[in-house]
Order: C-alpha cells, then structure tokens, then sequence
C-alpha cells in the first residue's frame, strides 16, 4: 500500500494521480491561518447523505391533499427515502441540492406539471460517524461523531485532549482510491484556526514531543514534556518541587552518534535554577543527608 505524506503548507502540489472518483467532489478550500490551498483529499467537502441520515423537505405550491409531504425523512439502511405516491427515492450519496432534484424528477410530470412545485431539502440530524484517535491523547481509541463535531480540533476534544506528553505534531491519514493519504499537522496550525474536516474512517494520530527525565528528590518526578527554553527551575516547577531532603544534583546528558544511538552520558554539575535542560536529559535532584 502506497502512502503520500504531505504538510499542511505544501499539499497545494499533490500528485493528480492520488486524486480520483472518492476525492472528486473536494473543493478548493483554503486554510485560515496559512492561505495556501488545501489538498483536494482534505479540503472541506458537501455533506453527502447516507443511511440514519434525516433530512427535512419542504415544499412550495403543493396542491393541498399533499401538505403532508411536508416532512422529515429517515435515510434507511438500502439508502432510499420513502415518498408519497413514489415510494422510495435513492438519495445515498447525494448532497442537499442533488436531493432537491432527485425528489423533483420523482414527481414531476408525473404527479405534478413542471415549474409548478419546488423543492428544498436539509440536512437536519446527521447520522454518526466513527474516526479514529490515538497517541498522545488522554481517551484514544474509536470515536462516533456527527455533524460539526467532525473535524481534527474537535475530535482530538472528545477524545479529552492532549496529555502533557503531546508534542507538535499531528497527523491526519485518510484512505483514497486505495491509497492511505496523510496530512502533517502542528497544535500551532490548529489554534490558528486550520481544522480540517473528517471523513469516517479517518485516522488522526498525536505524536508525542520530546521528553526529558526528572529523578530523585522530587514530589512528582518522571517524564516530563520538554518546551524551548526549559530550564531546572522550570523542570522543578512540572515536578511540583523538591522534597525537604533535596538538593540540586546534576544532569545526566546522552552523547548520540549520527544515527542516533547514545553512546555515552556525560554528568553536569554545578546545576543552577537557570541551567538550561536538552531534550532527553535526566535531571537528578540529589538528597542532603544533613540539615
């Protein structure tokens, strides 16, 4: 199975190849925070209805033995609504307007002359859909949702947000013609306002940041999420503080060759509160044995 990554601020330039009948209907959307056009895969989409979908029809110049018709209409499992004097319409798959027409080619001429009745069809409870959440957040696993809940910022809610290891980036994977296509996105990019909209059976996965270690003397010590600019007295704070034993200790820093293997630590002394601290050190608070 092939796989095309693309980040949020290029995916203007997507292989056309990836683009078939399921990414079709995309529009060219633009993300508010970047202005750079949205991949046709993720860019916002009309709603299409399926089956526990209910749509509500209203009706102009019906004749009044059919204000009746006048109505709200559960999408069935065979994907059809059932109409008076027509029994069942298809409507799987088709958009509001796309209805509006299927519904008016159903009754006219038939049952009425053409131009004298209109149509309008709404969406009024969307059927739930089921997205996948999982990483760095605090409820992963499958989620139903419906209706304005599906897109990453709000899915990532339900799923009660980001634990305090979730990192920046975020991916969002979608199955097209066959082919898994992933968008890379960043927090930053989604408190900007860059929410993309979700399709059932998408995949939306948090990574986790880069951490760090905290040891010894501490109330609440363990891995913590590192933030530029952390510092011990920073990483004192996330440890909600030293015991009455502590004292500032040292820092065990890994040494890492090209590939990424750690091949030695090295010790730092003589820690201060602003002694800054690198992804993956181990902060050692140490235990005074007097005083």
């Amino acid at each position: 199975m092939r796989t095309f990554v693309f980040g949020l601020a290029g995916i203007a330039m997507v292989i056309a190849t990836t683009i078939g009948a399921g990414a079709a209907q995309a529009g060219q959307a633009t993300g508010r925070g970047s202005g750079i056009p949205l991949s046709p895969e993720f860019a916002p989409k009309p709603y299409t209805v399926a089956a526990g979908d209910t749509i509500r029809l209203d009706f102009y110049n019906l004749e009044a033995r059919d204000m009746d018709m006048k109505d709200v209409y559960l999408v069935a499992l065979d994907g059809n609504i059932v109409l008076k004097y027509v029994g069942a319409v298809r409507v799987h798959g088709m958009t509001e307007r796309e209805i509006e027409d299927a519904v008016l080619k159903a009754l006219v001429p038939r049952f009425y002359l053409p131009g004298v009745i209109q149509v309008t069809a709404v969406v009024s409870e969307q059927r739930e859909q089921e997205v996948t959440v999982q990483g760095q957040v605090n409820s992963p696993g499958l989620l139903k949702l419906r209706g304005n809940q599906m897109t990453v910022n709000r899915a990532i809610t339900a799923a009660r947000g980001f634990t305090s290891l979730a990192g920046q980036e975020i991916e969002l994977k979608r199955m097209v013609d066959g082919k898994r296509v992933v968008i890379q996105l960043t927090r930053t990019q989604l408190e900007s306002g860059e929410d993309p909209q979700l399709l059932a059976d998408d995949e939306i996965m948090v990574k986790q940041g880069q951490v760090f270690f905290v040891n010894g003397e501490v109330n609440s010590g363990g891995q913590k999420a590192w933030q530029p600019g952390m510092t011990v007295g920073r990483a004192l704070g996330l440890s909600n503080g030293m015991t009455a034993k502590g004292k500032l200790g040292h820092i065990m820093r890994p040494r890492k060759d090209d590939s990424g293997k750690v091949i030695k630590y090295e010790k730092i002394k003589g820690l201060k509160l602003e002694t800054p601290i690198q992804p993956d050190d181990e902060l050692v608070i140490s235990r005074k044995w007097f005083g």
